[in-house]
């Protein structure tokens, strides 16, 4: 294209031609421009953009051509791509497997509205991507190929171990940068690496979360980490500078962070070369508006200068966590970008220093005169900064300081001006009312510390509902979440923890102001504690025992007496405390019980058993979870992937790494079994296995999960033919008719939860059969029953897990069968199940409707003591039965894929269990069985199984 400005002639037959083009209805652009090759560079954009009313970018991009559709295992070109790494405005990048040269890369695939689809942009695009090719510097991602297959433009990158930029910036703040340091930053990277590269590849080329050897190249100090990763930048900018590419979209999702800590440059897609043709359209901005230099929005020409304004930007943002010219709801950012100064860094992160500061402030300079000539300039500045060395930037003087204030924030220039003329008129007022302005001050400091000593409650109240992931109940967190919780710690619950005994001291100071404590008072107190009935029940009881006379049942008279003297001593100190405060002040009482309350809420938040320790527990934990279950075993991740993808029961599924999960092996069904770390006692989680492969629960082990593979199965039951799936004679209505439904592959509960994994869950023992309580026959590792539906399934989703949906439930226990139970035949249930039979300890009250049948146990049997079925699960008939998560729905309702849940139906509040239990006839533990269970509640023979979807 020429670039001296067209005649007016020649524009009038680019118009003319285009009317010409549109009134014939034609669409053959290519051939239409080919014949008028002497307007073409004018002609062309009139033809393929035709603007219309209130037209916009999206609807240009809903207008050009479609690109293919791509998911994982597609070829572009010579690449397979396996799993998507992430999404940004110029297209999606992609794990893939590169054929030639049988290794894993990165592939850029472009899908940005300023791509042209012709063959003219298709090679401009090939020119731009042999440009990029050739940038070999060690900061700078090597760009391999950029190729068109199709109508699909893609780039093929190295494949960097590491997480943007950006990402880490979001985890920093989240963890708040007053406390950040390099070990921060560290565990960002880290946590975006696993989320990152969270797939085992087909070739095992998952890039280690943490190699041995594997350095960590960042300072403790936050701001000197920042530095380096920003000189880094730098660095590799500077190269490509010298060759004469200038990027044009520098931002924090541009930069990767190694996994060792130093920073590449990444995604030169709008790069542009001095003197070539660019990707993208005339009228088109390149990069982000909130990083871009002023005079490329005023329509200017990119330069290295460019680049600098934007890293500047970056470091402005990465040093206060805040983007120096974020728009407002009155003025976008393009405009402050052209008008306004930057808030002074000093005054965001005073710890940074006024040198620092005064370095990214010049790289932030508006005219292109005042801003440092190269990268290399400002790289050099920021390292001498760091250092303490003399740097060629200055700190703005206070002449400059107050006049780019009032630029930037003319309001806080005039509250100034008004509040100097304000004091200026205070000082004029009579001394006489000086010591009346102090005791008023006095009475009002007062009043605030009572406000700011309630005002806690409402931050515990923001504290316990704050959107951390259930940080007060416990859940661990992952490497992603964890941040935000040590944030959470730091910020909300440890602050409020550590309030507690000034509160508990100001309640004693006001007490001591009440007026005098009567008789009267403590009578009133006595009557009406809570404990008051009980005592004095207990106390009668004593009495009257006390006076029988002694005989065949004095020893049992003895044993009661002291059992009662143990309550009443226990019960009768209480009876006494003072609970009745009165004050000679309305205002006083008020303060009294708001204080009384938030003590006592304080008190319990910050018990040893109460939620800050169960956050701080959870959180300690976090870190030894994902050694555990992502770092340590991650060679035999990948061993699972393949054999997986390998296997046709899972269609290919691509695996990746879960979290909270350890790998145990196959089972002897063949089937991949893991534990879920969180749910076991410390060092004990893990079970161990019997002779023959078979895994034996033990008290402190987690929850085992089974994979199971999706597909389509049969759902309910039916009696009409017996050459059709699923017949059964015994079915009722509730289970018919039978439909196929289609669901995801899942993670299910091998056993039934245990009594003692519920309680090191919830530390609570709800059981009615429970050890605890020393009922004959009783063990820990019965099931745990007497948990209403609604709780479980909250508890559950504290560890990221939930109940099975109904046709997950009977999936799992049919494993693969379409017969009333998973096993063979009647005769073999006493070996698979737990039910009503001879000897159930219901059998004397005619409950055993299957007395010609023996399973040997009484009540509940410990989890595993039965055969499994042919997924490896145990107890899916008998023993407890087990709670669903969605509501009890007629098998009319079509079952939706993935989890099977039918379309919710709000009138219906009644939940479904299903599996039959130990007191229950045979009949009731068929696989498709469905009992109802009103409100959801639980009772002594309903228990709970987990399940989990897998991680994405």
């Amino acid at each position: 294209m020429s670039d001296a400005a067209p005649s007016s002639s020649r524009l009038a037959a680019a118009v003319r031609l285009s009317v010409e083009f549109r009134a014939a209805g034609r669409t053959d652009i290519d051939a239409f421009l080919a014949a008028h090759d002497d307007v073409r560079e004018l002609l062309e954009p009139m033809l393929r953009y035709r603007p219309q009313p209130d037209d916009g970018a999206d609807d240009f991009a809903a207008r050009m051509p479609a690109p293919q559709r791509l998911e994982a295992g597609a070829w572009l070109g010579g690449y397979r791509l396996l799993h998507e790494l992430g999404r940004g405005g110029m297209g999606t990048v992609w794990a893939a497997w590169q054929r030639s040269l049988a290794r894993t890369v990165a592939v850029k695939v472009i899908s940005a509205r300023t791509l042209l689809v012709s063959e003219q942009a298709r090679a401009r695009f090939a020119r731009e991507g042999q440009l990029l090719a050739t940038l070999d510097h060690p900061g700078i991602v090597k760009v391999i190929e950029a190729a068109v297959d199709g109508d699909q433009p893609f780039l093929a990158m190295d494949l960097v171990p590491g997480t943007s930029l950006a990402a880490v910036l979001q985890a920093v703040q989240s963890a708040g940068s007053a406390a950040a340091t390099g070990a921060t930053i560290r565990a960002a990277v880290l946590g975006g690496l696993a989320a990152r590269f969270a797939s085992a590849t087909p070739d095992g080329d998952r890039p280690p979360l943490g190699a041995p050897g594997v350095a960590w190249r960042l300072p403790d100090d936050y701001d000197a980490a920042v530095v380096a990763i920003v000189t880094a930048v730098a660095d590799a900018l500077e190269a490509a500078h010298r060759v004469g590419v200038v990027h044009r979209d520098l931002k924090p999702s541009n930069i990767l962070v190694r996994r060792d800590g130093v920073a590449l440059l990444a995604d030169f897609g709008v790069a542009h070369q001095d003197g070539a043709a660019t990707l993208t359209q005339t009228d088109d901005l390149p990069g982000t508006t909130s990083y871009m230099a002023p005079e490329l929005l005023r329509g200017e020409p990119a330069s290295a200068k460019s680049d600098v304004f934007s890293l500047g930007v970056v470091a402005y943002e990465a040093l206060t966590l805040q983007q120096p010219f974020a728009s407002t709801d009155r003025e976008p950012t393009a405009q402050r970008v052209l008008q306004h100064e930057p808030t002074e860094l000093h005054r965001l992160r005073p710890q940074a220093g006024r040198a620092l500061a005064a370095v990214v402030h010049k790289a932030l300079a508006k005219p292109l005169e005042h801003r440092y000539a190269s990268a290399a300039a400002f790289a050099a500045d920021l390292l001498a900064a760091a250092a303490g060395e003399a740097t060629v930037a200055r700190p703005l003087r206070l002449h400059q300081r107050v006049w780019r204030a009032v630029r930037r924030e003319p309001w806080r220039a005039l509250a100034m001006a008004i509040a100097v003329a304000a004091l200026t008129a205070l000082l004029t007022v009579d001394r006489l009312a000086a010591g009346r302005l102090a005791e008023v001050t006095d009475q009002t400091v007062a009043a605030l510390t009572q406000v700011q000593q309630l005002e806690l409650g409402v931050r515990l109240d923001r504290a316990l509902a704050q959107g951390v992931v259930d940080a007060a109940q416990g859940a661990v967190p992952t490497l992603t979440e964890l941040p935000a919780r040590l944030r959470w710690l730091r910020d909300d619950a440890e602050p409020l923890a550590a309030a507690l005994p000034g509160l508990e001291r100001a309640l004693a100071e006001l007490r001591a102001q009440a007026l005098p404590y009567g008789a009267d008072d403590a009578a009133r107190d006595r009557h009406t504690h809570p404990e008051s009935h009980r005592h004095d029940v207990a106390a009668a009881e004593l009495a009257w025992l006390e006076q029988q006379p002694t005989g065949a049942r004095a020893s049992n008279y003895a044993a009661r007496c002291a059992r009662l003297r143990e309550q009443i001593a226990e019960v009768a100190p209480r009876l006494t405390e003072r609970r009745t405060w009165r004050f000679a002040e309305d205002r006083q009482h008020y303060l009294h019980d708001g204080l009384v309350r938030l003590v006592a809420r304080l008190q319990q938040f910050a018990a040893a058993d109460g939620q800050l320790a169960a956050a701080r527990r959870s959180t300690e934990f976090a870190v030894e979870n994902h050694r555990r279950c992502l770092d340590e075993p991650l060679a035999l991740w990948q061993t699972i992937a393949a054999d997986v993808a390998a296997d046709p029961r899972f269609a290919g599924l691509a695996l990746r790494p879960q979290v909270d999960l350890v790998p145990l092996g196959k089972s002897p069904q063949g089937y991949w079994e893991f534990v879920h770390l969180p749910t076991g006692e410390t060092a004990q989680q893990v079970p161990p296995r019997a002779a023959d492969g078979a895994l034996v629960p033990t008290e402190g082990s987690g929850i085992v999960l089974v994979l199971l593979p999706g597909g389509t199965f049969t759902l309910g039951a039916q009696k009409q033919d017996p050459a059709l799936p699923n017949y059964d004679p015994a079915a009722v209505n509730s289970e018919m008719p039978t439909q196929r439904v289609e669901l995801a592959p899942f993670f299910c509960g091998k056993y039934e939860i245990s009594q003692a994994q519920w309680l090191l869950i919830t530390g609570d023992d709800p059981s009615v059969w429970s050890a605890r309580k020393k009922i004959k026959g009783a063990s820990p590792l019965a099931p745990v029953e007497s948990v209403a539906q609604k709780r479980a399934a909250s508890e559950l989703r504290t560890q990221r897990l939930a109940l099975p949906t109904e046709a997950q439930w009977e999936y799992a226990c049919r494993a693969g069968t379409t017969t009333p139970f998973s096993f063979a035949d009647r005769a073999d249930a006493p070996r698979y199940a737990n039910f009503g039979d001879r000897s159930s300890g219901l059998a004397a009250i005619g409950r055993a409707a299957d007395a010609d049948l023996d399973d040997g146990v009484e009540f509940l049997a410990p989890i595993g003591t039965f055969l499994p079925n042919g997924f490896g699960l145990h107890d899916m008939h008998g023993n407890v039965s087990e709670h669903v998560a969605d509501a009890l729905a007629p098998l009319t309702r079509p079952r939706r894929p993935g989890r099977g849940e039918a379309t919710p139906d709000y009138f219906e509040v009644q939940h479904a269990t299903r599996g039959g239990h130990a007191a229950a006839a045979l009949t009731h533990a068929r696989s498709a069985a469905r009992a109802r269970r009103p409100n959801a509640t639980g009772d002594r023979f309903t228990g709970i199984r987990a399940v989990r979807p897998l991680d994405p």
